[in-house]
């Protein structure tokens, strides 16, 4: 028998109702996850510092390292996914619990993603490297499951995924280093040596960017729309090259490469570094961090760059520390750093680095130095500056 008509009504208004209750809980529940980056995007340029060694540290130093800066209110730290994989793991957590979110760089140069039988080459002055090419893409990819797995089950948010590191020059066993002849920059492939392997690699690469991006969408959960990065790609000054004697590809050919194999299918950003040389002028700095911008938007992927690593040297030892001069340099770079933003061209910019033996480390003397206080200030710009004028 059927129900009155009264009851039939008052059970279709109350199914109305839930969907409705369902659904606004659903998008306050997308509302919430949305990755930093993407609630940050219109108002300001997302302003990180490099501490990519983090994982590698004795647990207090880690912890140490992650208190001081909670205290100096820094919102986002890139940080480098290495074996122990726990370590690292444990160290993103850390800073998660202090609201610090992370850039994690996932580092290409691992000896379990590669055969037995395939060797580092040596580095001499620069890093010793897996090849590229020879990089099992499946075992990668099981490996990467399984820590990202992990970061989902702990609740974990991660800002954005980075994708190896410099992979046009040192950190790419493809490419020339400890060599016995003047290292050298590459602008064209016709003249490199094992020009195949390299081609081969940046092949493997975008396997890798694919891979990535399958855990990420299968794992789903609290960073399923985790925006994805390639790897940050070194700018080599030619005589640099020739005194380490290591070799280089071009950043802005490497990028087009990639991009010819699909980047923009996979890659939500580019990647790149740019390191200001302190003896130029404010206008060829200047003109530099251009340079850089249209090596990055070669890449032709939907974002804007990501400089994920930017820096200043100061070579003093002494304490108490000196900064004044690098401070102003720190300054006049975030103001190009802006104008870049402003003008659509740049995500976000990742300052190297907070605590180290570089030179262009800010915590010195036991304290944060001066060009550090104005490193790790939020950058504003222009609301509604969003992307690069690209599409994949």
């Amino acid at each position: 028998m059927l129900a009155p008509a009264s009851v039939r009504k008052r059970c279709i208004w109350q199914t109305k109702l839930y969907a409705v209750v369902l659904t606004l809980f659903i998008l306050l529940l997308e509302a919430f996850f949305q990755p930093a980056v993407q609630a940050r995007a219109n108002d300001e340029l997302l302003a990180g510092i490099n501490q990519t060694q983090l994982g590698w540290m004795p647990a207090d130093q880690r912890q140490q390292i992650l208190d001081d800066l909670a205290r100096y209110d820094v919102q986002v730290l890139r940080v480098t996914l290495y074996q122990p994989f726990a370590s690292t793991i444990s160290a993103i957590e850390g800073a998660a619990k202090r609201d610090i979110a992370v850039l994690l760089n996932l580092s290409l140069n691992i000896k379990d993603y590669f055969s037995p039988e395939v060797s580092l080459r040596p580095g001499g002055r620069v890093e010793s490297s897996y090849p590229l090419s020879s990089i099992d893409v499946d075992g990668f990819a099981r490996h990467f499951r399984l820590v990202w797995s992990e970061i989902e089950r702990r609740g974990i948010k991660i800002a954005a995924i980075e994708v190896g590191n410099e992979i046009n020059w040192a950190f790419n066993g493809d490419v020339g280093a400890d060599l016995p002849r003047p290292g050298r920059v590459y602008e064209t492939v016709d003249e490199l040596p094992d020009r195949g392997r390299f081609l081969a690699g940046l092949g493997k690469y975008i396997e890798l960017l694919k891979a990535v991006r399958e855990v990420r969408d299968s794992v789903g959960g609290l960073n399923h729309s985790t925006l994805i990065i390639s790897a940050g790609l070194a700018r080599i000054h030619p005589d640099f090259a020739a005194r380490i004697r290591a070799d280089a590809v071009d950043a802005g050919l490497t990028l087009s490469l990639l991009a010819e194999r699909g980047l923009g299918r996979y890659a939500d950003a580019a990647g790149i570094h740019q390191y200001p040389f302190v003896s130029a002028t404010p206008a060829q700095r200047e003109q530099a961090l251009e340079d850089a911008l249209s090596d990055c938007r070669r890449g032709r992927t939907a974002r804007a760059c990501w400089l994920t690593e930017w820096g200043i040297s100061n070579t003093s030892t002494s304490c108490p520390i000196s900064d004044a001069a690098r401070a102003d340099l720190v300054r006049e770079t975030r103001s190009s750093l802006m104008r870049a933003a402003q003008r659509g061209e740049l995500e976000a910019a990742f300052y190297f680095e907070w605590n180290g033996k570089s030179q262009r480390s800010i915590w010195r003397c036991g304290g944060l130095t001066e060009a550090g206080r104005e490193a790790i200030r939020p950058i504003s710009r222009e609301p509604g500056a969003r992307g690069n004028g690209h599409s994949p």
